[in-house]
């Protein structure tokens, strides 16, 4: 185990993101060695420390898918990490700790006494995971005649959740391209879900800020992300080749290869088309988003799709790229 912790810390805190990927496959190695072990005879190991081992083989592993998720997502993970264990082992202390104390100064630990412990330890673990959908339950209940109220504090509390997330990244000059690819393609993903976009390291760009203060909104999350929405939108815009009808790109749909990166992301990201999904519901469509669901269903395979949005993607983040420089250099 003390392996097991030191390779994590070196990897969490020193070796980056990316190579957090041993690390999860040695946390799923660790925890296989630890269940074979209990069930097999081992004598010379007590059961007890191989189920306390296999716990902290599954602990080192949800650190670790964490991490990965969060490195996907661009997210910050360590002050989330940091207050959902502080909360768990707080309250776990407080609840528990009457429960011990009963076992110790009683005949001994009997199996209801066990149960209860460990029912009151859970309780107390989940306490931070539930702590969003309960807040928002007791406002729904305390607060049904002041609905003014109930939408500040749920503002607030989302506030609070991307500020917790955001984390800072380096000028968009300082940022790989395939790293600013990467997000591109991650906050285009978002494009619907402005809170999941308030999240992607892109609303820190200089363009957002000039916007931003060029509208004299206020500096939160969701107006950066807004705003992230609208330059994704223009950039995804530009990904048209000129009408020659003069009609409007969202009012006529083209199915030539000149239109394909386009049409690979306005029709699934800004107009929210599902083609492939089962579960979607598209009633009374325009007629060019109707002609393009159709045309999606038929000539295009998901898996051309998805090459045809990675390459789009690509197109956009070197625009949001140009578009930085640009904006840095005048700040200059």
């Amino acid at each position: 185990m003390i392996e097991v912790f030191f390779l994590m810390g070196v990897g969490i805190l020193r070796a980056g993101p990316r190579n957090q990927i041993g690390l999860l496959l040695l946390a799923l190695l660790f925890f296989s060695l630890s269940a074979t072990l209990l069930v097999l005879p081992t004598a010379w190991l007590p059961r007890s420390w191989l189920l306390l081992g296999m716990g902290v083989d599954l602990l080192l592993l949800g650190v670790a898918v964490a991490a990965l998720d969060a490195f996907q997502e661009g997210e910050a993970w360590l002050p989330g990490l940091f207050r959902s264990f502080s909360a768990a082992f707080l309250y776990a202390l407080i609840f528990a700790t009457p429960v011990w104390l009963t076992g110790v100064s009683s005949a001994g630990f009997g199996s209801a006494l066990v149960g209860l412990l460990l029912a009151i330890v859970a309780l107390a673990v989940l306490t931070p995971t539930l702590d969003t959908p309960v807040q928002a339950l007791l406002d729904r209940l305390a607060y049904v005649r002041f609905p003014r109220l109930r939408h500040v504090h749920a503002e607030l509390r989302t506030e609070a959740q991307r500020q917790e997330r955001v984390v800072g990244r380096p000028s968009a000059a300082e940022i790989s391209p395939d790293e600013f690819s990467r997000l591109t393609r991650r906050a285009l993903s978002h494009f619907g879900n402005l809170p999941k976009l308030a999240t992607s390291p892109l609303t820190q760009l200089n363009q957002v800020a000039q916007r931003l203060a060029a509208a004299g909104g206020t500096d939160s999350t969701l107006e950066r992300a807004a705003i992230l929405k609208s330059l994704l939108a223009e950039s995804i815009g530009r990904l048209a080749p000129p009408d020659t009808n003069g009609n409007g790109t969202a009012a006529t749909f083209y199915s030539t290869e000149e239109w394909r990166h386009f049409n690979a992301l306005y029709y699934p990201y800004v107009a929210g088309l599902r083609p492939y999904s089962r579960r979607a519901t598209h009633d009374a469509l325009p007629p060019a988003e109707e002609a393009a669901l159709d045309w999606f269903r038929v000539a295009v395979p998901e898996r051309t799709l998805y090459n045809w949005q990675k390459d789009a993607a690509a197109l956009v983040a070197q625009d949001l790229k140009e578009r930085e420089e640009i904006v840095s250099a005048q700040a200059q």
